[in-house]
């Protein structure tokens, strides 16, 4: 990974939350970073220390181009800051890439890694009495280096990459698989991609490499709610398939899919409370969804 790091700026508790913070991240907007580290009142603080960072080539700082409003800055690691956590941390940094690398990624591409973060955060701000936290997250970046993977019945082998995996501690442990959807996906491939991580979780793939029984599967849009009607038409015709038809709306394998919208990058916050904890979601075969019930993320 290049030479050994060498001071270039002293390194404070505020600074090193930030960069300790964005080698969990990768990537992250100077508002999300606030959100990450402090609160909307130490904002102005918290720039100031990002621009500290970037000045010291500890990160590295590029707009991102919207069609919404004003373009936010992105942040990632620079090499120092890379260098700084494994040699003064001591962090294994089993990814990372390089500042020209993500300035090179399309706007719409960067919005998806982005709007994910974005949902990570928020789960990260439950309210302490809630008695739920997040204990740990798995990134897809480190995900697709061993993605699961199952036979299907004539041999072949499907790969599926995770978008992340929240660990909840409520005190009990509860697990739950996040797709974020940018209205990018055929119908074939929503499909496809549906049915793979059914039978990653039915398969016992999932359980054998996260230690977990029970798992919640969200597919979280951006988009809108016609977006999420989509969705959940795909996948009752999945199950329908799978099943042969004879899809029980009460069972484990329809209960398991959770479909919510939550506000884009540039949209409002996302509210921790309601969306996690709080009625919110829908199941694909439901037709109290349709009268308006909605189901908790994180059942206490």
């Amino acid at each position: 990974m290049g030479r050994v790091y060498k001071p270039t700026l002293p390194i404070t508790p505020a600074l090193d939350k930030i960069l300790f913070t964005l080698s969990g991240y990768h990537l992250l907007t100077e508002d999300l970073v606030v959100s990450a580290v402090g609160s909307p009142g130490s904002a102005s603080t918290v720039k100031a220390n990002i621009k500290k960072l970037v000045e010291a080539s500890y990160l590295y700082r590029f707009p991102l181009a919207t069609i919404a409003g004003r373009s936010p800055f992105v942040c990632v690691l620079a090499d120092q800051g890379m260098k700084y956590l494994r040699d003064e941390r001591g962090l294994e940094i089993a990814f990372y890439k390089h500042p020209s690398e993500w300035k090179a990624m399309s706007s719409n591409w960067l919005m998806h890694p982005l709007e994910l973060n974005k949902f990570i955060i928020a789960a990260h701000h439950l309210p302490d009495q809630s008695d739920v936290r997040v204990a740990s997250f798995e990134h897809d970046y480190l995900i697709k280096s061993n993605p699961l993977v199952y036979l299907d019945e004539k041999g072949k082998a499907h790969g599926v990459i995770a978008d992340a995996i929240i660990n909840f501690a409520v005190p009990k442990r509860r697990v739950v698989w996040v797709e974020l959807e940018r209205d990018s996906h055929s119908k074939k491939a929503f499909g496809e991609k549906f049915t793979n991580i059914y039978w990653i979780i039915a398969k016992g793939i999932f359980e054998n490499r996260y230690h977990a029984e029970l798992v919640k599967v969200c597919f979280v849009s951006t988009v809108d709610d016609e977006h999420i009607a989509w969705m959940r038409m795909i996948a009752r015709q999945a199950l329908h398939d799978i099943t042969q038809g004879h899809v029980n709306p009460i069972s484990y394998r329809n209960r398991l899919f959770h479909f919510a919208c939550v506000p884009p990058l540039q949209g409002e916050e996302i509210k921790p409370l309601g969306t996690f904890i709080e009625p919110y979601w829908m199941h694909p075969y439901d037709l109290e969804c349709e009268k308006g019930m909605r189901y908790p993320l994180i059942e206490l």
